[in-house]
């Protein structure tokens, strides 16, 4: 199941850290969105992701999806305009922006690139992330950060299934 993660680049190598786990963002403790429909939870990944879609559509609409759905079942039916699923793709987007406010007023960057959910649901996930993004960050952080789709497109989970072995070449 889709997860979050991150690789971060610093002057063009990748950051590992002491314990090679630098970018492990999954448990991220994340301040919820201020009307925040759900409560917050163990980590940043139960609300910003793949995953996290399909616990919030089961927590937000019980009655629709009594148990987690399957991820495609909640991008299909948002991609296709429906409201419930738009409103939970909106909550995740607000979460991740959430996040993606700490990391930014951390570590400055100029460019956020988001994977699988940023290029399926596009502006459906980019346009609350920003959103949420310049509510929360520091506004001098914002102005120089681009929050982006990944340029791979589709191609990107077979780019990244290759990764590791071209990493310890």
């Amino acid at each position: 199941m889709p997860g979050l993660g991150a690789g971060i680049i610093v002057h063009g190598r990748i950051l590992r850290g002491a314990s090679e786990t630098a970018g492990e963002l999954a448990t991220l403790r994340v301040a919820p969105p201020d009307d925040a429909r759900v409560e917050g939870g163990r980590g940043w990944e139960e609300y910003a992701s793949g995953r996290g879609l399909t616990l919030l559509a089961n927590r937000m609409f019980p009655r629709r999806w009594p148990a987690p759905p399957d991820i495609r079942t909640i991008v299909d039916a948002a991609l296709s305009g429906d409201p419930d699923a738009v409103d939970v793709v909106t909550e995740s987007a607000r979460w991740l922006g959430s996040g993606i406010a700490t990391l930014v007023d951390v570590l400055n960057p100029q460019l956020v690139v988001l994977g699988s959910l940023g290029v399926v649901l596009g502006e459906l996930v980019l346009g609350p992330a920003r959103e949420a993004l310049r509510r929360y960050a520091r506004p001098a952080a914002v102005a120089v950060c681009q929050v982006v789709p990944a340029a791979l497109g589709d191609r990107l989970s077979s780019v990244q299934s290759i990764m590791p072995a071209l990493a310890h070449q």
